[in-house]
């Protein structure tokens, strides 16, 4: 299970699951995307994501940005879908969600991907579009990550 003191990942069936709450450098992005080939190599089907960025996450800075497209265009063929938690409250989320949401329309996506506000919509969601995991089992699994990462982390609504 990589972990550092800003991510933490784990897996259970054909789903990555990411939990973030520090900054997502390229370093880290890069981490997250082998942890997905090594899944997907494994298993030999599509893998799923289920990233949860929760709200103490700051924006990534652009050269993790550029990773990150990167990765997703040489993980085409090798994830099935994409469910991402943007747990950012108020306006400062609402246009987070907005700005990603409208940049995942309008680039080329290798794989379905959506934003959400709700781990439980996102959780369902992944499972709407072939994931195996069911949705408790991605949401205990997110739950007990972030508590690995931040003991103290207070408990999420329509998680």
């Amino acid at each position: 299970m990589p972990r550092d003191e800003a991510y933490v990942t784990s897996g259970v069936q054909d789903t990555v699951v990411a939990v973030w709450c520090g900054d997502p450098t390229g370093t880290r992005v890069q981490g997250l995307a082998d942890h997905l080939r090594q899944v997907a190599a494994s298993s030999g089907a599509p893998v799923f994501l289920f990233n949860v960025i929760t709200w103490s996450t700051p924006v990534p800075a652009s050269e993790a940005r550029g990773v990150l497209q990167v990765q997703f265009d040489s993980m085409r063929g090798q994830v099935g879908a994409a469910a991402i938690v943007l747990e950012k409250t108020g306006l400062e989320g609402s246009l987070s969600r907005t700005v990603l949401s409208t940049l995942v329309t309008i680039t080329k996506r290798p794989f379905p991907m959506r934003i959400f506000a709700v781990r439980r919509d996102a959780a369902q969601w992944l499972r709407s579009n072939g994931c195996a995991a069911s949705p408790q089992t991605l949401l205990a699994l997110a739950e007990s990550l972030e508590a690995k990462l931040i003991p103290a982390a207070p408990a999420h609504s329509g998680s």
